[in-house]
């Protein structure tokens, strides 16, 4: 990007970096999925989220200080710096990458035998299956069998739907400039509310996790997050209510995507390479949100107001906790099903017991009274002898 030197170049480029990296989320949430068990899978997501939004919120200052500071410099633009930077970055952490990211924990080359047995044993993982090569009818097979997974569809559409309605908190900025504050103040705005999404993150993810649940770390804050956007459809003044609509909002909906993925690596699958698709195609449907959304929902022509942004968005939300409720129940009713069937096979047992000690008590009558006449036998061959 920092060799380009025409539009064309730029889209050529832009697409074969978003073509590299389209990778890199879903594979760092399989990654952790791996290697943490379900007690501790929703803290260290929500931290993984929390470092993309602060790297997100650093990336703006860097920006600034690099087209202040370096602009002109050997004769070389500001934002040729920025990306020259930028790729000097990736590179390092790429090199470091390569040599520290773990593997599976059954094959990690820097882990020794007793931990790599002790990585396994935690996770619950037949390393005589993972690893080995997967022919192409059972890659197939394993295709399908995402595809009739119930739990799929719900995760699909509560994904898309939730980073359709985050659309909402981008245009903060915007409304702040177009309601009358300049471009430093309508910034430095925005950064309270990505502090406070931060912070919400991680304490929803150590909550998820300390509380053993999932459902309720979601609709909770989801429901926050419905009741901030629908005052940003109303529009409501003065503009600190408005502000304040924005940080609930963002909050709300902001914290709880770790805890998304969190629950859907639970559930939708133990194998490794379904739950890798499943991830896949959740991170895919929200990315294809993306293509459309800025110029449907959030034209910059619709600003300050938004109307229709926030009133579909809203819409959406409702449309997140009605997929989410719809999972806490599938899953309370497989398991309302499994106990049932449990208990089917002890009324069983208890039915069979009976039968079985009368069984046994009657082929140990048998068994004493054949020793009685193997006894008797030989006491008459003794007699005939004499």
């Amino acid at each position: 990007m920092a060799c380009v030197q025409s539009v064309h170049g730029v889209y050529l480029i832009r697409f074969l970096l978003g073509l590299a990296e389209a990778g890199f989320y879903p594979g760092i949430i399989f990654l952790i999925g791996t290697w943490y068990t379900k007690r501790e899978l929703g803290k260290r997501l929500a931290l993984v989220t929390i470092c993309g939004s602060f790297g997100s919120g650093l990336s703006g200052v860097v920006q600034a200080v690099m087209l202040k500071t370096l602009d002109g410099t050997f004769g070389i633009s500001g934002w040729r710096w920025m990306f020259m930077f930028d790729a000097s970055v990736t590179l390092l952490l790429a090199v470091l990458g390569y040599h520290y990211l773990p593997d599976y924990p059954h094959n990690t080359a820097w882990l020794n035998q007793s931990e790599s047995d002790l990585a396994v044993h935690r996770m619950g993982i037949d390393n005589t299956k993972e690893g080995k090569r997967v022919t192409a009818s059972k890659r197939i097979e394993k295709i399908k069998s995402l595809l009739k997974n119930k739990y799929l569809y719900p995760f699909v559409i509560s994904w898309a739907s939730i980073h359709l309605s985050l659309g909402a908190a981008h245009v903060l900025g915007i409304v702040a400039k177009k309601i009358g504050f300049d471009a430093v103040a309508a910034n430095l705005l925005t950064t309270p509310d990505t502090i406070i999404t931060m912070i919400f993150g991680l304490l929803n993810g150590f909550m998820s996790d300390r509380y053993n649940t999932r459902v309720w770390c979601i609709v909770i804050p989801a429901t926050f997050g419905l009741i901030g956007m629908c005052s940003l459809a109303a529009f409501v003044q003065p503009f600190w209510i408005l502000y304040v609509a924005f940080l609930v909002m963002h909050a709300g909906l902001g914290s709880l995507t770790s805890t998304i993925m969190t629950w859907a690596s639970e559930t939708i699958s133990t194998n490794s390479e379904v739950r890798a698709m499943a991830i896949a195609i959740m991170n895919t449907s929200s990315s294809l949100m993306y293509t459309w959304s800025p110029l449907v929902l959030w034209p910059v022509t619709d600003a300050p107001y938004y109307h229709k942004g926030f009133t579909v968005a809203s819409l959406l939300i409702i449309l997140f906790i009605c997929s989410m409720l719809s999972v806490h129940y599938m899953q309370k009713k497989d398991g309302l099903q499994k106990r049932a069937n449990s208990n089917d096979f002890s009324d069983q047992q208890e039915m069979i017991a009976p039968l079985l000690h009368e069984t046994q008590a009657e082929y140990n009558d048998e068994e004493q009274s054949n020793g009685l006449l193997s006894a008797n036998d030989a006491d008459t061959n003794k007699i005939l002898k004499k």
